[in-house]
């Protein structure tokens, strides 16, 4: 009998960098490998409920990064930040063999805040 499970997979596309973090191990995801901590961002802290856009507002996603201890608050918040490009993919995986079988997008959008 086959297990599935299920994983957040975010993408983060900063000006110098693409952080691609998930929320335990590490996945591969359209030919691009997703690991549960960045040496600078941390780790996925949480990601709230998604909001849907009803009239003239917008979808959107409240997530929180947990930066490691050591990672300078500059670096973290620079003004380039704002307005990078978002994505999030709830997905399944295959339990034994770590493959993604599907995945679906949950937020595509820009930040409105630094990290």
């Amino acid at each position: 009998m086959r297990q599935i499970g299920l994983t957040g997979l975010l993408r983060i596309e900063l000006p110098e960098q693409t952080i691609r973090l998930c929320d335990g191990g590490f996945f591969q995801f359209e030919g691009e490998i997703y690991q549960s901590a960045d040496d600078t961002f941390g780790t996925i802290g949480g990601v709230q409920s998604l909001s849907e856009g009803v009239g003239d507002s917008v979808p959107a996603l409240n997530l929180s990064l947990l930066p490691s201890n050591d990672a300078p608050p500059g670096v973290l918040s620079k003004p380039g930040y704002q307005t990078s490009r978002v994505r999030f993919w709830l997905a399944e995986y295959d339990v034994q063999t770590g493959a993604i079988t599907s995945a679906d997008v949950q937020f595509d959008g820009r930040s409105t805040k630094p990290f």
